[in-house]
């Protein structure tokens, strides 16, 4: 059960447990939402406030904090995650936080996957309104995401790159000729860098080399799924990186590598 929801949500993240499904009337909008619980915990290893490391059971868990998160529309219906996040306390330091998903931002009730669908929409011709109604938000959240996103996508000064880069690709809009778009972002805080309209690798090794060298040589790590063109790359521009594949698919490559095996009797 807890592989078809990930699938059916396309979340990625191994700690939560699902518990509970049910289509009910929201109580805001008086209208029928598809509502799943669930939990997320799972063993920190150090703390956050002290740097303590979990190593002889100082940081204890302490309760929980549930949020109810929107998620894209599911069936036709508005979907919302009760997610009841896991609370630690260290012993050292007496901190509490909160344990934290990509699925959504710290501090945040509108999933990731909520907010890239939105920004999805800004190339079309919709209203902020009607953007707002498919994606369950109020019209300033659309504002708010369009506006973060035109600021993370323009253009950075060519002398200056994070150390730890992630390379990715999605499909691309309408208006360019590529099928699937290249996207780069800072590994540590996650923050977008740029988009480039093909991920074809001569075109990336032509995008970077407008980065001066000394810019590319702090790069320390970049992590990269398992297309074969982004390690030439990676070895072109990037002299001082190491190459990190992502263990998703590392993981899905094994598995489907052991389905293709013949069984023995």
């Amino acid at each position: 059960m807890k592989h078809f929801i990930l699938s059916l949500l396309q979340i990625k993240e191994d700690n939560i447990d699902f518990t509970h499904t049910s289509v009910e009337e929201n109580k805001h909008k008086g209208i029928k939402s598809l509502f799943i619980t669930a939990k997320l915990t799972y063993d920190p290893t150090y703390c956050p406030a002290c740097g303590c490391i979990n190593a002889d059971f100082s940081i204890v868990k302490n309760g929980t904090r549930t949020s109810r998160i929107t998620l894209p529309h599911l069936s036709g219906l508005p979907a919302f995650l009760k997610l009841a996040k896991q609370r630690y306390l260290c012993k050292h330091c007496q901190h509490s936080f909160t344990a934290e998903t990509p699925i959504v931002e710290k501090h945040c009730h509108i999933s990731t996957r909520t907010r890239q669908w939105i920004a999805h929409q800004c190339d079309q011709r919709l209203t902020e309104q009607y953007i707002s109604e498919m994606a369950s938000v109020s019209t300033t959240t659309v504002r708010r995401v369009i506006h973060q996103t035109a600021q993370a996508i323009q253009q950075r000064p060519v002398d200056a790159l994070p150390p730890h880069l992630s390379f990715d690709e999605f499909k691309s809009v309408k208006s360019v000729n590529a099928a699937m778009s290249f996207i780069f972002c800072d590994t540590v805080s996650h923050r977008v860098i740029d988009i480039v309209e093909d991920r074809k690798r001569s075109g990336l090794i032509q995008y970077f080399l407008r980065y001066n060298q000394s810019a590319r040589q702090q790069v320390k790590t970049v992590t990269i799924d398992m297309y074969s063109p982004y390690i030439n790359v990676i070895q072109t521009c990037f002299p001082n990186a190491k190459i990190i594949i992502d263990k998703f698919h590392l993981v899905q490559a094994l598995h489907r590598e052991v389905n293709r095996t013949p069984s023995r009797s």
